[in-house]
C-alpha cells in the first residue's frame, strides 16, 4: 500500500465514511488490483440510520410529537381554552400521518438539514417556540381576542381593539418578510425563495381559499410561513422559524390538526365512506327529534340513530344552519367555520 493510499484510508475513517472504497492494493507489483469485489462488499458496514440529515429529521419528528403531547397535557390541566372533546391518542391516531407529512415538507423547504441550522433541541429553538405557546394561551384571558380569523368574524364581530392589534401583527410580519427579501437578494437567491413561496401558496392555499368553509388555522399559518424563514445564518430568521413551529405545535395540541375546509371536508369524508349519520344534539332538539346520539358508543348505535332520524323526516341536506353563514350579511344564519 503506497503512502498516499494509506493517507486516504485514514481520512476516510476520520471522516466517518461508512462505505469502504477500493484502494487498489497491488501486492505483487504486476499492475493488477488484487482486491476482490465480493470481499470488499462484505467489508462494508451496515447501518439503520446513516447521515447527519437523517438524524436531524428524526430528532425534529420526535421533538414535534413530544412537544404536542407535553403542550396538550399542560393546556388541559391549566388553561380553559381547548377542545374538550379531543384526546391525545386521537391526535396521534387520526392526524399522526398528516403531522409526519407536515414535518417532511417543513424540513425540506426549511432546509433544516443545513450545517448552520442549530438543532431543535437547542435553547434558541425551544425558547422561541415556548414564547409562541405562551402568547396563544394568554389570548384566552383577553376578551376582545376571542375571535377567529374568518371573513364573517372579521366583517361582523371583530372589535376595534382586535383590528388595531391585527395591524401591529401585520406590520411586524411584513417587516420580517422584507428583511428576508433583502438578505436573500444580497446573497443571490431571492428568486428561488420567491418561487418556493409562490409554489406553496399555489399548492396549499389557492385550491381551498375560495371555499366558504375555509378556515386559516394558526397551526397552518405557523407551518406555511415558518418553513420559509430559512436564512439559518441570521438569528432572527432562525427565531422566526422556531416561533412559527411553536404556533404549529400549539394549534394541534389545543384544537387538533383541523382541516382547512372544516365541515366541508368532514362531509366529504362522511359521504365518500358511506358513514352513518352523526347529528348534533342541539340540531336534533331544534328539529323536534329525540334521538340521542351523543352517547352512542358503537358503530351499530350510530347507524340505528341515523336510520331513526331519516325515518323521522329529518333532512340534513336542506337545513340552512348547516351551511356557512354569508360573511357579507351579519344577520345571516349558518355554520361558522
Amino acid at each position: 500500500m503506497t503512502p498516499s493510499t494509506k493517507a486516504a484510508t485514514r481520512d476516510n475513517f476520520a471522516g466517518a465514511v461508512d462505505v469502504y472504497v477500493d484502494v487498489g492494493v497491488d501486492d505483487d507489483g504486476d499492475g493488477d488490483d488484487d482486491g476482490d469485489d465480493d470481499e470488499d462488499n462484505n467489508r462494508r458496514p451496515r447501518k439503520i440510520v446513516d447521515g447527519i440529515g437523517v438524524v436531524k429529521f428524526l430528532k425534529f419528528l420526535l421533538m414535534t410529537f413530544g412537544s404536542i403531547a407535553l403542550t396538550r397535557y399542560i393546556v388541559v390541566k391549566e388553561f380553559p381554552d381547548h377542545d374538550r372533546y379531543l384526546r391525545l391518542w386521537q391526535i396521534f391516531m387520526y392526524e399522526g400521518d398528516s403531522i409526519i407529512r407536515d414535518c417532511c415538507v417543513f424540513y425540506g423547504v426549511g432546509r433544516m438539514y443545513r450545517n448552520e441550522r442549530t438543532g431543535v433541541d437547542s435553547l434558541e429553538w425551544i425558547a422561541f417556540a415556548l414564547i409562541a405557546n405562551i402568547y396563544f394561551e394568554c389570548q384566552g384571558y383577553i376578551p376582545w381576542m376571542q375571535h377567529a380569523v374568518t371573513l364573517y368574524e372579521m366583517h361582523c364581530l371583530w372589535p376595534w381593539q382586535l383590528w388595531a392589534f391585527a395591524v401591529v401583527v401585520v406590520l411586524l410580519s411584513v417587516g420580517v418578510a422584507i428583511a428576508h427579501v433583502v438578505v436573500a437578494n444580497r446573497q443571490g437567491f431571492l428568486w428561488i425563495k420567491l418561487g418556493e413561496f409562490l409554489l406553496c401558496i399555489g399548492l396549499f392555499v389557492a385550491p381551498v381559499a375560495a371555499s366558504p368553509y375555509f378556515h386559516f388555522h394558526h397551526w397552518f399559518a405557523g407551518w406555511l410561513f415558518g418553513m420559509h424563514a430559512n436564512l439559518h445564518n441570521v438569528w432572527w430568521s432562525r427565531a422566526a422559524m422556531a416561533y412559527c413551529w411553536g404556533m404549529y405545535v400549539n394549534g394541534i395540541a389545543v384544537y387538533g390538526r383541523d382541516p382547512l375546509l372544516t365541515c366541508e371536508y368532514a362531509r366529504f369524508i362522511t359521504e365518500d365512506q358511506n358513514c352513518p349519520m352523526v347529528w348534533d344534539g342541539e340540531i336534533e332538539q331544534d328539529m323536534g327529534t329525540n334521538v340521542d346520539t351523543a352517547g352512542a358508543s358503537s358503530f351499530l348505535d350510530l347507524f340505528l340513530s341515523g336510520i331513526t332520524m331519516i325515518l323521522s323526516g329529518v333532512d340534513n341536506g336542506n337545513d340552512d344552519d348547516l351551511h356557512p353563514a354569508d360573511w357579507r350579511n351579519c344577520s345571516s344564519r349558518g355554520y361558522h367555520p
